[in-house]
């Protein structure tokens, strides 16, 4: 069981390989869960980001946007992105490939390191939704990394096709 955990396990097989290069596509997933579940979040918790926004707006001497409008603004901007993660994880499966596994790490990268200098920085709290639902999608994010991992493994091997038929 471990060595199937294992993102660094020596590639014998292509039915490995594939497996490997598979497990891309259930990093991109988990991307997709967690961007639906930041959607959600947002969706439920708005009412403290629109009081927030209002607090700052009459510092500003200036409108601040309609509650229902500001939140389908910010939730219409995350669901299409969850969307891309769920269309390319469908691609990786079908289609195992380097080029989305590299995209998938340096996304998943991109991610992991923007958050810990947020916690680093102490500015981690978030102002869209409680710090419990960031600390969900942190611990996504060190799921996600060796999945990537272990995809790009996988399908470099299935690109360098080193094995016997």
């Amino acid at each position: 069981m471990l060595k199937r955990l294992n993102p660094f396990v020596r590639i014998e097989s292509r039915p490995m390989a594939t497996r490997l290069a598979r497990c891309s596509a259930w990093a991109f997933l988990l991307g997709g869960v967690m961007q639906f579940g930041y959607a959600g979040a947002i969706w439920f918790y708005f009412d403290h980001l629109h009081a927030v926004m209002l607090e700052n707006a009459a510092a500003l001497d200036a409108a601040a946007p309609p509650h229902d409008e500001s939140r389908n603004l910010v939730v219409g901007s995350t669901v299409p992105v969850a969307w891309i993660y769920v269309a390319l994880a469908g691609i990786q499966w079908r289609w195992p490939n380097r080029m989305l596994s590299v995209l998938g790490l340096a996304s998943t990268g991109y991610y992991f390191s923007s958050a810990a200098v947020s916690l680093a920085l102490g500015v981690a709290g978030s102002d869209y939704y409680p710090m419990w639902v960031a600390s969900i999608g942190y611990l996504l994010l060190l799921i996600e990394l060796p999945l990537h991992i272990a995809g790009l493994r996988g399908a470099a091997a299935l690109a360098r096709s080193e094995f016997k038929a």
